[in-house]
């Protein structure tokens, strides 16, 4: 049995345990990059009780270290660094963290905005992987920008020119080159991601407990979230990019709480208020039944799911990806995906003139035995194929008869529909159906063919016009 400590062994052990060497949290380093506009947290570790000093910008800040050794100190909101051309850097400015004899610097620091990166393999796919299937004319392995930067913590913060480019996430990547053409400031991505990881995995593990999908093994809430999300929480954002719900499709409309909890989880987290959580609706797999007018097959609830937090969650946005799926899981148009996350940004966040998504539905109009949908962003709505070659305009075509479109009648029974385009309005009707209830378009795991779009060429989310409280019910009841 060990004996117990002297007093003076028990203050030399305590002393040690508190002693820690000055250290900054793992995110800011040489080559980061700060959000502007808003209080800038920078933290760490230090002995206990020790002065900490923090100069950047002309600011110079101080504060102690508390009982166990933690501090922070925020910064005063910062003016993000204006780029006169995109290929070239400035010259960045040095954070500068001391305290007792101990001092770190940390160089070439910009200010701009910060996106989180987050989910399972789709986001975490780098400008690297499949590039047989890439874009030839637009070759993101020679981008030049060195004032997009991404921080992952087995890198480090790497910049988008030739070489480290290699190692970015292909969306994030495609998202923030957009956003810097238009905004002309650097933009840094924090990568939290984890190939095949389910959502349990990434919500904080107070919010939920152990879940059972679908006769699965239980799924234990949290791993990622202590090892990958952690680090990052509280470095100050503009928002989420989310790219996940694959190894969560057999969930279908449950996923909405999931993504809700997670949501509502990490926000508290970061303590930056509703901040701007925009997600990426799945991609198809595989190809659909053409003999199934009910639809509803595969990823078309997961999809539905995604598509009500969007309408429900506040400061939600959602880009759809539902005509560049693939026969296999990766699809290898992730330019696109990160495009329209752009779209919705760059409109609701930066509040530029562009559209921010394609058409979103938004209600319906029963007139005889037709039913009219509306929708929002439908300046121009048409008919059209996506074009095999990358960045082509979408092309409407006045002779397209538009595929995956069902309509119900009375009795409940769905029939493949026609449909046709009037003004910003979509009527959908059946010869043989005279009192029409709902329709569907594209609610099916991967629809092939002509799809909706919008004169800004981006495609229509896949609706059905039943209520979701409905939704839910029916399949709670199976």
């Amino acid at each position: 049995m060990m004996k117990p400590l002297t007093p003076l062994a028990a203050l030399i052990a305590l002393g040690t345990i508190l002693h820690a060497e000055l250290s900054c949290a793992p995110v800011f380093q040489d080559g980061a990059i700060l959000q502007q506009g808003v209080p800038v947290p920078i933290w760490g570790k230090a002995d206990a009780g020790s002065q900490i000093r923090v100069s950047f910008a002309g600011q110079a800040l101080s504060t102690k270290a508390d009982k166990l050794g933690n501090w922070k100190i925020e910064l005063r909101a910062l003016e993000a660094d204006r780029l006169e051309d995109l290929a070239t850097t400035p010259a960045g400015r040095k954070l500068i963290v001391s305290s007792g004899g101990q001092s770190l610097s940390f160089n070439r620091i910009l200010i701009g905005e910060v996106w989180l990166c987050a989910g399972q393999s789709n986001m975490a796919g780098k400008v690297k992987n499949n590039r047989a299937n890439a874009d030839p004319k637009d070759d993101l392995t020679k981008l030049n920008l060195p004032a997009i930067r991404h921080y992952h913590s087995e890198t480090g913060w790497i910049a988008a020119t030739e070489g480290d480019v290699m190692q970015i996430t292909k969306v994030g990547l495609t998202f923030a080159r957009k956003i810097q053409e238009q905004l002309k400031v650097p933009i840094g991505l924090l990568n939290a991601t984890r190939g095949g990881s389910a959502i349990e995995s990434w919500i904080r593990p107070s919010d939920g407990p152990l879940e059972e999908a679908a006769g699965r093994k239980q799924r234990p809430v949290g791993s990622l979230y202590t090892s990958s999300l952690q680090p990052l929480i509280g470095t100050a954002i503009k928002g989420a990019l989310w790219y996940q719900g694959e190894a969560n499709a057999g969930d279908g409309y449950a996923y909405y709480d999931k993504l809700k909890t997670l949501i509502a989880g990490w926000r508290e987290q970061w303590e930056q208020g509703d901040f701007p959580f925009l997600v990426v609706q799945l991609a198809g797999i595989g190809e659909s039944d053409r003999n199934n007018p009910v639809m509803g097959d595969g990823r078309a609830a997961i999809r539905e799911a995604q598509f009500q937090a969007m309408k429900q969650i506040p400061n939600v946005g959602l880009a759809t990806a539902i005509e560049i799926g693939a026969p296999k899981e990766h699809p290898p148009n992730k330019t696109d995906i990160g495009k329209r996350l752009a779209h919705w940004a760059l409109h609701h966040q930066y509040k530029r003139e562009v559209t921010a998504s394609g058409p979103i539905y938004l209600g319906y109009q029963v007139r005889c035995s037709s039913i009219a949908i509306r929708f929002e962003n439908a300046k121009g709505l048409c008919l059209a194929n996506k074009s095999e070659d990358y960045g082509a305009p979408v092309v409407c075509k006045d002779d397209t008869e538009l595929p995956w479109i069902s309509i119900q009648d009375a009795q409940g029974v769905w029939h493949w529909a026609s449909a046709w385009v009037e003004g910003d309005e979509l009527l959908v009707n059946h010869p043989s159906v005279k009192k029409p209830k709902a329709v569907r378009y594209a609610f099916t795991n991967r629809p092939l063919g002509p799809y909706l779009y919008n004169k800004a060429g981006l495609p229509a989310f896949p609706f059905t016009t039943e209520k979701w409280q409905d939704l839910v019910e029916k399949k709670a009841q199976r």
